[in-house]
């Protein structure tokens, strides 16, 4: 049999790696022959000296061993009870969703291996036989068959080889290879080229696939010829998928830890199982590279609260909390660091030995680790000791290329004000919103909100998923209304016109559609900073939008920490220029419960949802336009939680038809339950503001102000002023100990000679500036003067490599 290696077969051309996603003609038989497969079984989740490892801790194995038999090895504690195992794995072997396999096979295949427990071995080889007996067709959900059982089959053919008899592997052996037919053939899930970035099964069907093929891989040979010309054929075109598309698209997007889609579905897509399989399977080069371990930093930064940790001992209290990430993409509820970001962080923990991920582990799951978790088994059992909370690291990050910054005011959780900050520099349709150049805060609750639900409200491709959820207006963004905009249809009928950003749009399916230059690339995070005093950044989102509507929208994000009492301001600062002055412009802020509005300025108010006085508010001062409404939309008794003015035919609608409990309430159609934390944050009000008349350009100002709840706490004072070239705020913190003025250059032309009332503040920072330009610099008669060409012997700053320049003015420069 043909064993080149993978280098040689890459040096030699039969496979070609390229950014641009195209692949040379490839002989994908003799690709998948020469893949270097080690020999032995289980060979895919552990080697000798893991297993080793992992008996060595009996507590551990017997903790695992328990949660399964509570749940899936109820029905007899006798291996020789054939009838009633089967009659019980029959029940897990024909699942409406993959994960139910991957569940079952894993739980069933561990525990007969490490524990070498006779039960679990029969439950494993029944289990294995209940799959292969359902076909494909035959099944529930054809697709997620396949795709489990891809996975499944070869889990269980591997970790309890030595226990199958020949004809049972021969079966599972065939199965897999028919499995792979259909996945290929008939859904094409394993096309090249194709499904990397967000493809729904095809980043399923590669990953579960490998597992499967690389556990027979050995073994294949005593197949018929047609047979062993098949799997060859789909291992190499798998390996393929993975090697060349999967792992450099996941390895471009997550750069600095982040992911697209937000906390929830992203995680289901940066899963650490192929990288393991690889690894622990094959002798090729390793998968794993430097974003696994920055990956980490995705669960750390994205920390709101740390509910769990505070009230362990109190699980229905804890339910009424918010989830610990924020909202982001299509999210379930995201209250706990189980399932796949537990897989995130046990891969880093165990690969890299990473502290930040050992803290998250130790501090968010119980002390000894899931003990349904056969990750933890195997990847956890680390000292507790070892683990490194987050106070030493800075309190923002930006996650660049999946344009998400993230910043915050302090590390304990407890009272952290985190705001979350998205420009992506490129679009895509499964489960990533249109949602660019949007923020969400959360201070003791969720106060400007990404709103609309999934699982709540229709989940996946349901109406108000079409035509609400996904769309910009459930966002704090800014729409553009143009009344002849087609959005396109669905099974639905026509989509929704919000205003909003470009809803149909061809999927990224490479890495080069997304990259600069891209078919859906666009430019995401233009400039980013953070020091002590503030985090700044500037996205711009304007190729998120139809051409034809929009010429210009750019976002300037600045948090000043300790600038409202003990928290921050925030200071929203829009360019906003359309195609036609008709095209409404409306600048959106999301809120769970009603605004109050009293002139340009409003705000909203949250508990915990576990203590009703352990509350925060938000405070929104409009400065600009300076002919702004503000109005309010929303609330159950008008019908209007998830409204839009135009359904595509020029109709308004409340997308809420949807609206249920999610779990077994949702059979009977009963009534959302909002006292669930996940629940409340659907939302119900938004605060929209617009120009009082018709202009190609406008500029919005937003001053936000976060304080404790209660009308004890006022905003900051906050007064505009306009120059020629700058439009800037002074703001005054209203304990008199913060002052800052905050200025944007408000167009890109070359830096002329300047004069900016500075308002009495101690601080300025003028954003917008050209990077590392020199400047001069003086007070005179109360206002900062600069100078693009300073004369010889004045005093001067130069602007930071982002184009900002944070200057101390008490000593009068």
């Amino acid at each position: 049999m043909l064993r080149t290696s993978w280098a040689c077969l890459l040096a030699s051309g039969a496979l070609t790696c390229c950014a641009t996603g195209t692949r040379a003609a490839t002989d994908y038989r003799e690709l998948g022959a020469g893949l270097k497969v080690r020999s032995g079984h289980p060979v895919l989740f552990v080697n000798a000296e893991l297993v080793q490892k992992v008996r060595a801790q009996p507590e551990r194995c017997k903790a695992l061993s328990d949660t399964v038999t509570r749940y899936r090895m109820k029905a007899t504690r006798d291996p020789q009870d054939t009838d009633a195992i089967r009659k019980e794995v029959a029940a897990f072997a024909d699942c409406t969703h993959p994960g139910g396999y991957l569940q079952a096979s894993m739980w069933y295949g561990t525990v007969a291996f490490i524990n070498q427990d006779p039960l679990a071995t029969a439950y494993a080889r029944e289990y294995l036989r209940a799959i292969i007996d359902i076909g494909i067709e035959a099944a529930k959900s054809p697709e997620s068959h396949a795709l489990g059982r891809a996975f499944a089959i070869g889990t269980l053919y591997d970790w309890i080889y030595a226990e199958l008899d020949e004809d049972l592997k021969h079966r599972a052996r065939v199965a897999l290879v028919e499995t792979a037919d259909a996945l290929g053939t008939k859904w094409h899930f394993l096309a090249p080229t194709s499904g990397y970035i967000g493809g729904h099964a095809s980043c399923w069907a590669n990953p579960y696939l490998l597992v499967g093929l690389l556990a027979i891989r050995h073994d294949i040979g005593s197949e018929p010829p047609d047979i062993q010309t098949r799997y060859f054929e789909w291992l190499g075109k798998v390996a393929a998928n993975i090697r060349d598309g999967v792992a450099p698209a996941r390895e471009w997007i997550c750069k600095d830890g982040g992911y697209h889609m937000g906390w929830a579905y992203g995680t289901c897509y940066t899963v650490m199982l192929p990288y393991l399989a690889w690894d622990f399977a094959t002798e090729e080069p390793s998968l794993f590279t430097d974003w696994q371990n920055q990956h980490v930093f995705w669960y750390v930064y994205g920390l709101r609260h740390q509910a769990q940790v505070t009230h362990h001992d109190q699980p229905e209290l804890v339910r009424k909390a918010y989830g610990i990430n924020p909202q982001s993409g299509d999210c379930y509820d995201g209250s706990t660091l189980s399932g796949a970001p537990q897989e995130v962080l046990l891969a880093a923990a165990y690969r890299y030995n990473n502290p930040y991920a050992k803290w998250l582990l130790s501090h968010y799951t119980p002390p000894s680790g899931d003990p349904g978790s056969w990750q933890t088994l195997l990847y956890g059992g680390f000292d507790a000791a070892e683990a490194t909370p987050p106070d030493a690291l800075p309190l923002s990050r930006c996650f660049r290329n999946t344009g998400f910054v993230v910043m915050r005011d302090t590390w304990d959780l407890d009272r952290n004000t985190q705001a979350v900050f998205k420009s992506t520099p490129f679009f895509s349709n499964n489960h990533h919103h249109r949602d660019q150049n949007s923020f969400v805060i959360y201070y003791k609750a969720p106060l400007a909100i990404d709103s609309g639900g999934y699982n709540n409200c229709g989940a996946y491709g349901g109406r108000h998923w079409f035509n609400y959820y996904t769309r910009s207006i459930a966002h704090n963004t800014v729409l553009i209304y143009d009344p002849k905009e087609d959005f396109g249809s669905s099974k639905w009928g026509k989509n929704s016109n919000d205003g909003g950003q470009a809803f149909v749009r061809p999927e990224a399916g490479t890495l080069a559609d997304i990259l600069p230059g891209g078919k859906c690339a666009m430019d995401g995070i233009l400039r980013y900073e953070d020091c002590t005093e503030y985090t700044h950044a500037l996205g711009d989102a304007t190729k998120a939008y139809s051409p034809h509507k929009l010429e210009l929208f750019q976002r300037h994000f600045v948090y000043l920490r300790r600038h409202s009492g003990d928290h921050p301001t925030i200071v929203v600062y829009d360019k906003v220029v359309a195609k036609d002055a008709a095209f409404r412009k409306t600048f959106l802020l999301h809120t769970i419960g009603q605004p109050t509005i009293e002139g340009k300025t409003f705000w909203t108010e949250g508990s915990d949802g576990m203590d009703p006085n352990n509350r925060g508010r938000l405070y929104d001062q409009v400065l600009l336009p300076e002919d702004a409404v503000v109005n309010a939309i929303g609330g159950v008794a008008n019908n209007q939680e998830f409204y839009v003015a135009d359904d595509g035919t020029g109709q308004p609608h409340n997308y809420r038809e949807e609206l249920v409990a999610w779990n077994a309430q949702i059979a009977a159609q009963e009534p959302c339950d909002r006292e669930q934390g996940f629940a409340r944050e659907l939302g119900g009000w938004r605060v929209e503001v617009s120009p009082g008349a018709a202009r190609l350009e406008d500029t919005f100002l937003n001053v936000l102000s976060v304080t404790d709840g209660g009308d004890q706490a006022k905003p900051v004072q906050a007064e505009h002023q306009r120059t020629e070239q700058f439009d800037s705020v002074a703001i005054h913190d209203s304990d008199k100990q913060e002052s800052t003025l905050v200025a944007f250059r408000r167009d890109a032309t070359p830096m002329q000679n300047a004069t900016i009332p500075a308002a009495g503040c101690r601080k300025a920072l003028l954003l917008g500036l050209a990077p590392n330009q020199t400047l001069g610099v003086a007070i005179k008669d109360g206002a900062l003067v600069l100078a693009a060409q300073p004369p010889e012997g004045a005093k001067t700053q130069t602007t930071s490599d982002q184009g900002a320049l944070f200057l101390d003015l008490t000593p009068g420069l």
